[in-house]
């Protein structure tokens, strides 16, 4: 939410508050959903996939297109990258922090890499695509185990688990930009 959204959220339930006519008894608290929570995600990156190891505190991917990263690039945008055998997908938007609940909105174009048939072990050409998409919301449940922070996204029979990493956004997003496309793509991050 953006400090003016928050001024005038604040004005309004101050203007509630004083037309009260129980005025004595009335104290003016600050929500928790208005705090800012999002620096407890910003420069972070978190390693995503399909199946938690609770008792380790790592996550299991073994399958294709099924990892990924989602890095919280500042206070308020991500890129996330698919990572998938025949090429991996990036996907950017911004974010909010209410709590424990994240709520990511993608933007409309995202990224596509696709290998020639064969190339992953020699050095052809990757060939990318921007697709047009509609925005998606997705929320997410930001959690702790064992020290590591943790999100969750479920949704029907659909889970996916991301445990906070160490590794660091300005790398990740170097290691980005040195393709042509996706350092185009990433001009607003």
């Amino acid at each position: 939410m953006s400090k003016n959204n928050l001024f005038y959220l604040s004005f309004l339930l101050w203007i509630l508050a004083s037309c009260s006519k129980e005025r004595s008894s009335l104290q003016f608290v600050t929500p928790e959903f208005m705090t800012n929570d999002q620096d407890k995600l910003s420069n972070s990156i978190f390693f995503i996939g399909p199946e938690l190891d609770s008792a380790k505190a790592e996550i299991i991917a073994d399958c294709d297109c099924c990892a990924s990263h989602l890095a919280f690039v500042d206070d308020s945008s991500f890129i996330y990258e698919v990572f998938c055998l025949g090429g991996d997908s990036y996907i950017k938007g911004d974010y909010v922090l209410f709590g424990d609940m994240l709520i990511i909105r993608t933007n409309k174009e995202i990224v596509d890499e696709e290998y020639e048939v064969g190339s992953m072990e020699e050095d052809f050409p990757i060939t990318y695509e921007v697709v047009q998409q509609e925005p998606r919301y997705l929320s997410y449940k930001v959690s702790e185990l064992k020290g590591k922070q943790v999100i969750v996204y479920s949704k029907d029979d659909y889970t996916e688990y991301g445990i906070r990493d160490s590794g660091s956004v300005k790398k990740f997003l170097e290691e980005l930009r040195k393709e042509k496309v996706l350092r185009e793509y990433l001009t607003e991050i």
